[in-house]
């Protein structure tokens, strides 16, 4: 069981079912509204996932088939050590070199890293297989990306 005090903010607008959302969603927190007649409470929902991601990262680095692109895409997404994740979005493309979406994100990655030329080789490499695939999509976002490389 949880308990927790909150203040009950008054609606100019009555609610006329009881409702349960969220709002202002984050990565690691969130509101959560609860709103009925003329009343509303918010809860700040607060957790911490970066902690547990990387603690999930670690121990997959140490199994015999880590997960190099999930961790390589966290790291990237997340603002960690591209230098790492550069590194692991080499294995995962070694492990998967018709994959177009790692390669994307390789070509993401050197491409913050300041390696144009490794960027846009990845970026077109991975348009090729993309066009290969028949996914446009992911021909649309190399396209954008080798021409922001300059």
């Amino acid at each position: 069981m949880v308990r927790v005090t909150a203040k009950v903010k008054p609606l100019t607008t009555g609610v006329e079912n009881f409702s349960i959302q969220f709002d202002n969603i984050q990565s690691e927190s969130c509101d959560l509204i609860i709103s009925w007649d003329k009343s509303m409470v918010s809860l700040p929902i607060k957790t911490n996932v970066n902690d547990r991601i990387m603690a999930s990262i670690e121990e997959s680095m140490k199994s015999d088939k880590p997960a190099y692109f999930q961790s390589a895409f966290y790291y990237l997404e997340n603002g960690k050590d591209l230098k790492q994740a550069e590194e692991w979005f080499s294995k995962a493309v070694e492990a998967q070199p018709n994959a177009f979406w790692i390669r994307y994100q390789q070509a993401r990655t050197l491409a913050k890293l300041g390696k144009k030329a490794q960027a846009k080789e990845a970026a077109l490499k991975s348009k090729e297989l993309a066009a290969a695939a028949k996914n446009q999509d992911y021909v649309t976002l190399n396209n954008k990306l080798i021409s922001s490389i300059k």
